[in-house]
């Protein structure tokens, strides 16, 4: 008798099934009663902040003032950009807003 290479080899894995969520095993009752006798009751647990990663800094607010009024800003831009450039970023077009920031950029490199 001749024999097969079959014996040495491993079983054929099996392929994963996708699309499906594995399903996960039961705890026996006797563990849960005991986790539940564990886990205080929701209203008293306090969460901390996670610990890990970088914590950003905290930036304390400056106080700016009141600022200019609509009509003040596009007289102080005025005085700098032509009132062409200045007039199109009150239109309500996007493609308007972009010719007025070309033609900023444009001033900008000439001056």
């Amino acid at each position: 008798m001749v024999e097969s290479d079959d014996d040495d080899k491993p079983p054929p894995k099996k392929k994963p099934v996708l699309g499906k969520k594995p399903v996960k095993k039961a705890k026996p009752d006797v563990d849960m009663k005991d986790e539940e006798e564990k886990k205080p009751a929701s209203s008293t647990v306090k969460r901390s902040a996670p610990t890990k990663g970088p914590v950003a800094p905290v930036i304390q607010e400056e106080d700016l003032g009141s600022g200019l009024s609509k009509e003040e800003a596009e007289e102080k831009v005025g005085e700098f950009f032509s009132s062409d450039v200045v007039s199109k970023f009150d239109s309500a077009k996007w493609q308007d807003k972009k010719e007025g920031f070309e033609g900023l950029k444009e001033e900008i490199i000439e001056k």
